[in-house]
């Protein structure tokens, strides 16, 4: 069954996709039309078939149920799948490719939420992950941060530049110093984060990192600066949140953020955010 795929009903079945079989479970014994297509099209189906430790997948995203969609993560895991690429049924989507587990169940559990009656993923989820990951290679950018960090004992210096140099704060980086309990007030942002036009992006500057362009994801986004330092460690998270800036168009970004709590001399503290993007998506496409 596996080699020519599976179709995945609206009810999670497993069902043969060869058409002579897909006629009587359809019960359309005569059919003078592509009944893959329709059953995808019109009935929720997903097609799936797998390719090694890949898998391709084709879908109508509205109307990917529950059912459908936990069979699928089912087929997911039982298969040791670690890529999977998405071709949407509705006309104009991109084709998506993802490369581990984890983010393949995340893309396809937002893809789930867009169905009628199906309810929605949440807007922004985080999750605090193990600092071992560090080690991974495709880390490195953070590792070297940390290393950094470690080195410095996690004192902030007068002079930035050292630090500079080897990646802690560059532009790739960004950078608050808090004041009291209620302000982070934002001293670098950092180009790899595009949400915004480069202009509202450069105004944040010497802005508290809750007042962004969206007020809503800012004040969320604020909170573990201040628990970072609260608990004086190191922190590794995955992030996945929507983003609505006011003069572009919604997106969804899911990446690694490592954040890095320091003090300056005078005993301020600041708390360094590095990032690394797993996926970033506009809104309309993710539907």
């Amino acid at each position: 069954m596996f080699k020519l795929g599976v179709f995945v009903s609206d009810t999670g079945q497993l069902l043969d996709v060869r058409p002579s079989e897909l006629r009587w479970v359809l019960d359309y014994p005569q059919a003078d039309f592509n009944l893959s297509d329709y059953a995808i099209r019109n009935l929720g189906f997903v097609w799936f078939k797998q390719d090694g430790s890949g898998a391709h997948l084709k879908l109508r995203a509205d109307l990917f149920t529950r059912a459908c969609f936990e069979r699928v993560v089912r087929l997911v895991l039982e298969q040791g799948i670690e890529r999977l690429i998405i071709e949407h049924e509705a006309e104009g989507e991109p084709v998506e490719v993802l490369h581990n587990t984890n983010d393949i169940i995340a893309r396809l559990d937002f893809l789930r939420g867009s169905a009628p009656g199906e309810s929605p993923r949440e807007n922004y989820i985080i999750e605090t992950l193990d600092l071992g990951r560090l080690r991974h290679v495709k880390r490195r950018r953070l590792a070297e941060t940390f290393a950094t960090w470690v080195r410095a004992q996690g004192r902030l210096p007068r002079d930035l530049d050292p630090l500079k140099r080897v990646g802690a704060f560059d532009g790739g980086h960004l950078l608050v110093s808090l004041k009291g309990r209620d302000q982070a007030i934002i001293q670098a942002w950092p180009s790899n984060i595009i949400c915004y036009t480069p202009c509202e992006s450069v105004g944040l500057i010497g802005r508290d990192l809750s007042d962004q362009p969206d007020g809503k994801f800012g004040q969320w986004a604020a909170k573990p600066y201040y628990e970072v330092v609260n608990q004086s460690a190191a922190r590794l998270d995955l992030v996945e949140a929507v983003i609505r800036p006011p003069n572009g168009a919604p997106l969804i970004s899911r990446y690694e953020r490592l954040l890095l709590p320091w003090r300056t001399s005078s005993g301020e503290f600041w708390v360094s955010g590095t990032s690394l993007t797993r996926s970033r998506r506009l809104l309309r496409s993710a539907r």
